[in-house]
Parts: C-alpha cells; sequence; structure tokens
C-alpha cells in the first residue's frame, strides 16, 4: 500500500511489478506481513551481518556450542524488524549457512572446544567427576582443587555438557554421564519392581546425602524418568 501511495501506477499493475520482483529474486515478501517488503541486497546484508557477530562469539567464547537466538537478536540494529530477522535466520537455516541446536545458532561448521590453555582443567574436571561417581565434587571444591576461580569452572563444566561428557542436574550439581546413566539405570530397575520411591529409599539406592537424592530427583522429575 505505501508503494502504491508514491508510485504514479495503478494498484493492479504495482502488484505485478512487485510480484515480478519477488518472482525474481530481487525482493523477499515477509510472511504475514504483506506490507513488508524487503530488497534482496539488504536481506544479503542482514545474514552478512549475523554470520558476522556468529564469528566473532565463536571466536572469543570458542567453547559455547553457540549464541541464544534472543543474544543474537540483540546485536542486530532494532530498525530491523522481528519477523524479518527470524525470516533471515530461517533462510540462513535452510541454506545451512548456519544451524540450530535448542535455542542455540552457529555456524555450520563451528563444534564447541576448549582452548589449549583449557585443555588439561578439562580433563581434569572430567576425571573429577568420574572418580566423584554417585557425589560428584561441586564447582567450588573443583575451583579450589584446581585453582581456579568458579565462573570459569563453571564454564568449563558447560563445555563439557555440550560435548555429552557431563550432564547439570541443578545449579551447582553436575554429575559424569557414565555416572549419571548408572543412576538413571539403578532408578530405572526399582521402579519396574515398585511402584514408586520417596527421597528416603533413593538416597539408600544411590548410598548419597539426601541434598545429593533430592537434586537428583527433581532432575529425573524434569527428564520425566519418574513420572
Amino acid at each position: 500500500s505505501h508503494v502504491a501511495q508514491r508510485a504514479p501506477f495503478a494498484p493492479g499493475k504495482i502488484e505485478n511489478i512487485i510480484g515480478n520482483l519477488i518472482k525474481k529474486g530481487h525482493v523477499v515478501a515477509v510472511p504475514g506481513r504483506e506490507e513488508l517488503l524487503i530488497g534482496r541486497e539488504f536481506f544479503n546484508e542482514i545474514g552478512e551481518d549475523i554470520t558476522e557477530k556468529l564469528k566473532y562469539h565463536h571466536r572469543e567464547k570458542p567453547m559455547d556450542a553457540g549464541m541464544s537466538k534472543g543474544a543474537l537478536r540483540n546485536l542486530i540494529p532494532k530498525r530491523i524488524a522481528d519477523p524479518v530477522f527470524s525470516l533471515v535466520l530461517e533462510s540462513m537455516l535452510k541454506d545451512k549457512t548456519i544451524k540450530s541446536e535448542g535455542d542455540l545458532i552457529s555456524l555450520k561448521d563451528h563444534r564447541a572446544k576448549a582452548s589449549a590453555k583449557d585443555d588439561k582443567a578439562v580433563s581434569e574436571i572430567e576425571k573429577a567427576l568420574e572418580s566423584g561417581g554417585f557425589t560428584p565434587p561441586s564447582p567450588a571444591q573443583l575451583a579450589e582443587s584446581l585453582g581456579r576461580d568458579k565462573k570459569n569452572i563453571i564454564s568449563l563444566l558447560k563445555y563439557l555438557v555440550e560435548s555429552g561428557r557431563a550432564l547439570r542436574v541443578s545449579e551447582d550439581l553436575f554429575y559424569h554421564s557414565a555416572a549419571l546413566g548408572e543412576i538413571e539405570r539403578l532408578l530405572v530397575k526399582f521402579l519396574k519392581e515398585n511402584s514408586d520411591i520417596n527421597a528416603g529409599g533413593f538416597k539408600q539406592l544411590t548410598n548419597t546425602s539426601r541434598k545429593f537424592a533430592i537434586s537428583l530427583l527433581e532432575y529425573f522429575d524434569r527428564e520425566r524418568v519418574t513420572i
């Protein structure tokens, strides 16, 4: 309608011209927003901007699997309407320029990896979780034993989670994937033989303290293992 008001053509002819431009790929129409048209060149520029933002994020935070869609959106100028941003993302996903895992967006070839200086710490943390079994050390305990601050330890723990070697049960409780898998196996076996289980019974089953038992049961509830 805005184009029709400004162009010296009849509305029907304007629609034909726009239709041809869309068909030829010179203009992109935003689904559900017929009045919103984007020039292909500008549309591509938005995609290039998204790519650059992701490249910078991967370079600065190599252990992150990607950026949340919301965080990425906040880096793109507000003058870009949300439907346009979403459409560009959909196009890039379709073209496999980028990929998504849940809410995380990353470049297609990105793989989370620890920096050279963190490799040793990651290995030590994984071994500590594995050795801890059903009662793994907390981030604070790991920070103290490795001489690092807690924030850095949690970052490395998140990397282990993203690489499938650990799982986050609660805010400050991480398990080695093998240990948590064994706990789940014991729980499922128990539930097959019994109608239900309470905190005390689970504490006895896993030989852990009530603190661990409660956090684990809440985790398995969220994962729908105990429902």
